[in-house]
């Protein structure tokens, strides 16, 4: 279920113009499986992992009273909600094989981004607490760093299901990309030529198609 190999893809990301390459498109694409056992799979590993860590605040709280961390303990319970409601989606779109423009595909790649760099700097503080409780302490840091990699798993799938959508973007829109510049106009009825008539091109009389003078002025046509 844990493919790690393609954690790699995301060392092929652009980060730095990321949240502009996956802004939601015009176009529905259907997600892979592979994009969302991901997702799933980090999912999973997430929910397990913020359980863990919210019983190892529970206890070490009853042993440390003074800690900023610990008594940070509830924020645990918001990302379990979010990551619920994530997997609860994702395995909607699949098993309904819904096509999707990718808006809550890109609401859910900001929300992993700007969790996984919070769960980072949250690891520092725990550092602190190595001195109290060593095995308790290391433990909470494994399953932070767990959670760190399912959002690793996470960004996979979503990126890849980004990807997809991109592509048939592009596939859809391919000669407006090459090129940018053509626009395309609804053509009126009235911008259509009229060949069934010659029209003078001295005094604007119309003849019919045959004529070969013009009826009013004897101009040839």
């Amino acid at each position: 279920m844990f493919n790690f190999s393609n954690l790699e893809s995301l060392l092929t990301v652009k980060w730095n113009t990321l949240f502009k390459d996956y802004v939601p498109k015009d176009t529905s694409s259907l997600i892979t499986k592979e994009d969302y056992q991901d997702i799933l799979s980090g999912g999973l590993l997430s929910l397990i992992s913020h359980v863990l860590l919210i019983i190892i605040n529970i206890v070490l709280t009853s042993k440390i009273s003074d800690s900023i961390v610990l008594s940070m303990s509830f924020i645990n319970f918001i990302p379990i909600i979010l990551t619920m409601i994530i997997i609860g989606y994702y395995i909607n779109i699949y098993n309904k094989n819904l096509k999707t423009n990718g808006t809550i595909n890109y609401v859910v790649l900001i929300i992993t981004v700007i969790y996984t760099l919070c769960m980072i700097i949250y690891l520092i503080p725990w550092l602190r607490l190595f001195s109290k409780s060593f095995i308790l302490t290391l433990l909470a840091i494994i399953f932070i760093l767990s959670i760190i990699l399912s959002n690793l798993f996470i960004l996979s799938g979503v990126i890849g299901y980004g990807n997809i959508i991109n592509e048939e973007y592009e596939e859809v829109h391919k000669d407006r990309i090459i090129h940018p510049n053509i626009e395309v106009t609804r053509i009126d009825i009235n911008d259509v030529s009229d060949h069934s008539f010659k029209y003078c091109s001295r005094c604007g009389e119309r003849n019919s198609k045959d004529s070969n003078v013009c009826s009013k002025c004897g101009n040839m046509l």
